[in-house]
Order: structure tokens, then sequence, then C-alpha cells
């Protein structure tokens, strides 16, 4: 078995961390939006996958988000997680797009960066989408360091919006 441990170390998600004979080998993070528990990525070492890990990890996370209210959640999944989560009984709703490359110019829209002016559009274009107000979180992670925020533009009027970071495959 996994042992599993959280560890609070921002304001906003609650991370844990999953040791076998004292080596890290699997992380995942809780965001709590009232009854909502919006679980991230989790993360199984190579080395670890495929032994029970990702399922160990993520069903404490699952315990420890009912005990603190949280009656519905919401996924951020890989491909290579989604057999875990279906295993869960978590369905699909919508799928998410992971993008990789540089922003190319010249597109037929052009996306701007990220400014106070756009939140508030923004904001209220997400709250609407996800039902939601996920303020806190998107201004959050458009603060992290090396993270951008792009708005998608028609003229003056907002069509969409990203946020892109350095990760797993991209330095930058």
């Amino acid at each position: 078995d996994i042992g599993v441990t959280g560890v609070q170390t921002c304001a906003l998600p609650i991370c844990f961390a999953g040791f076998v004979d004292g080596k890290l080998i699997a992380t995942s993070s809780l965001n709590q939006m009232g009854d909502l528990g919006w679980l991230c990525t989790f993360i199984v070492d190579n080395a670890h996958q495929k032994k029970g890990y990702g399922s160990q990890i993520l069903e404490e996370v699952l315990r420890r988000a009912r005990a603190q209210g949280m009656t519905w959640f919401a996924v951020d999944s890989s491909d290579v997680g989604r057999p875990i989560y279906n295993r869960l009984g978590f369905v699909l709703d919508e799928p998410i797009e992971r993008w990789t490359g540089p922003n190319a110019a010249g597109g037929a829209t052009p996306t701007v960066p990220m400014a106070e002016k756009y939140w508030a559009a923004v904001l209220a274009m997400d709250h609407e989408s996800v039902g939601l107000d996920r303020g806190k979180q998107l201004r959050h992670l458009a603060a992290e360091p090396g993270a951008a925020a792009r708005v998608l533009l028609d003229g003056t009027r907002i069509l969409g919006f990203g946020f892109s970071r350095p990760g797993r495959v991209s330095g930058s």
C-alpha cells in the first residue's frame, strides 16, 4: 500500500503525496468550491504505475473531500488517468484539450495577453460555462510563475480564453 499524506502547500489546493519506502511516487491535489471538489490531475511515477497506487491516492482524496462536505466532483484528467476515474464511476462530460507548441501569430482571430480589463468578461464567461465561481482559482493560475493567460478576441468581444504554463513536456 501507498502511504498518503495531505499537505497544505498554498491557499487554494490541498495537496496529497504518496510515498513508498519513504520515496515520493504519487501526487494529487484538490480544490474546494462550496460542495464541489475539483480533483486535479494525479501523477504516479512511471516506475510505479499499474500497481494500484493511482487508485489508492484518488480514493484517499475522495475520502477526505467527502469528510470536508464535498458532495459532487469535477475532474481534470489525462487520457492515462481516465480509466481509473471510470472504474470509480466518473463519467466523461466534456473532453479537456491539451495543446503544445508556440502560439502562432497571424491567426484569423487574434489572442492577446490577459489584462485586468478582460477579467470581468472572462470570469462571467467561465461562470456561465461551468456554473461555478472559479475566479480565485483562475486568477491564481494566471499568476503562477511562467504562466501566461490569453484571451481570444473578435474585435472587442471575448470569444474565449486559455492558460499556458511550463510543464512536463515543455519547460517554456
